[in-house]
């Protein structure tokens, strides 16, 4: 069923995704800005969420989930990371630049857990936070408070209280149902600094979908020029996206059908590596949350006055190569988030494990039972022990052997 999804460069989005028009715009903007495609895919995504109605609903079987997006795009400095943001969000900025309402806003580039609350009061939209580095945010929230992340993911969450934020001298604000879309950008030196062991195992840094920078060549000058036809290609499309009304989606059964075939493959590939596995969960949660972004992104390039209610197998189809994107930039993410740093990685363990891994002899084939063998002397959990024997910075897999991966000074 998804054999052309393996063929496909996994490190590069599959713009094919995408319907022609922002396919082609993209592409323009990589030939001639050298705009990096997976950047510019990631906060399209979030963009186009950030625009639909707070309202609007994507319902798989009997769940459903709003198009709440956090994305974050690791990117080396100097190479129009700022550039892409703006560019990218320019429709939604300037809308909150023609509001007029007091407390209501659809783009911040910082805030406090508080003021997203306030600020969603008298919003059909929600709030697109704009991050140019995800490390500013998460020392902020940890300086800030040491609750104040926790409090973020009940609104990644889709929590539909949103909790009271009570100030002396002011009224009880309403319920209200806040979403917050975020699109972040950060370096790859910083990934080990920011994403910490405990942001990952508390589900916080889980709950982004992570893109690689897909272009590392040199970002030289060309005679290359805009075309004009693409200056107002996406603005017209993302109006017709602006005003669907709330509403409810449902997949077509045999878009359901497609995807719990697709989705229980993927599944399985990773059961056992307990991060992955993991992190299968909010895959499955991001399926539904894309699927509407989708599904209104094909609708903007027709002349229907309102999309169909019903998500159709092609959309689902486009879903999941989107979603196995995702899935092996997440891999990529968790390598990389170690790779450049490999004195760290045992930083980052206990003394006993060190001292245990530095046995191993090099270039050797170690089974999976001795290792497990090797390390129970160190950790008696038998999870805790096959952690570190799937993660890449540790061990290279050779078929159904591990070689060491960290050679001894």
């Amino acid at each position: 069923m998804n054999q052309e999804n393996n063929k496909r460069n996994p490190k590069r989005f599959p713009l094919e995704s995408f319907p022609n028009y922002l396919e082609d715009y993209i592409e323009h903007y990589n030939d001639v800005m050298r705009f990096d495609v997976n950047a510019q895919a990631m906060t399209v995504l979030v963009h186009s969420g950030a625009l639909l109605d707070k309202g609007i609903l994507s319902f798989y079987k009997d769940k459903f989930q709003r198009p709440i997006i956090w994305g974050c795009v690791v990117q080396k400095s100097s190479t129009g990371k700022s550039n892409i943001l703006e560019h990218h969000t320019d429709f939604l900025v300037n809308k909150d630049c023609e509001i007029t309402e007091s407390n209501c806003a659809y783009v911040s580039d910082e805030a406090t857990f508080e003021a997203i609350i306030k600020f969603n009061q008298n919003n059909s939209k929600g709030i697109l936070a704009r991050i140019d580095e995800l490390e500013t945010l998460i020392l902020g929230m940890d300086n800030y408070s040491k609750g104040n992340k926790s409090k973020l993911m009940t609104i990644w969450s889709g929590d539909q209280k949103g909790g009271n934020i009570l100030r002396k001298g002011e009224d009880k604000p309403p319920k209200s149902k806040p979403k917050l879309s975020m699109i972040a950008f950060t370096q790859p030196s910083k990934l080990i600094t920011q994403l910490k062991g405990d942001d990952f195992y508390s589900g916080f840094s889980s709950r982004f979908l992570f893109c690689l920078q897909y272009d590392n060549t040199p970002r030289l000058e060309s005679s290359l020029r805009l075309n004009p036809r693409y200056i107002n290609t996406l603005n017209p499309r993302y109006e017709r996206m602006w005003k669907i009304p709330s509403m409810e989606f449902h997949w077509s059964d045999e878009a359901n059908e497609y995807y719990n075939e697709w989705y229980n493959d993927r599944y399985m590939m990773y059961h056992g590596w307990e991060i992955m596995e993991s992190y299968m969960g909010k895959i499955n949660t991001y399926g539904m949350r894309i699927a509407p972004i989708l599904h209104a992104l094909y609708f903007a390039d027709t002349k229907d006055k309102i999309p169909s209610r019903d998500i159709p197998l092609s959309t689902i189809i486009k879903l999941t190569e989107v979603s196995d994107f995702f899935i092996s930039q997440y891999k990529l993410m968790l390598e990389n988030r170690y790779s450049n740093y490999e004195d760290e990685v045992l930083n980052m363990e206990s003394k006993e494990f060190v001292k245990c891994y530095k046995t191993l002899i090099p270039q050797r084939h170690y089974t999976h039972t001795e290792l497990k063998n090797h390390f129970k002397t160190v950790y008696s959990s038998p999870t805790s022990i096959n952690a570190r024997i799937k993660n890449t910075a540790l061990f290279k897999s050779s078929g159904k052997a591990y070689l060491k991966n960290i050679h001894d000074e």
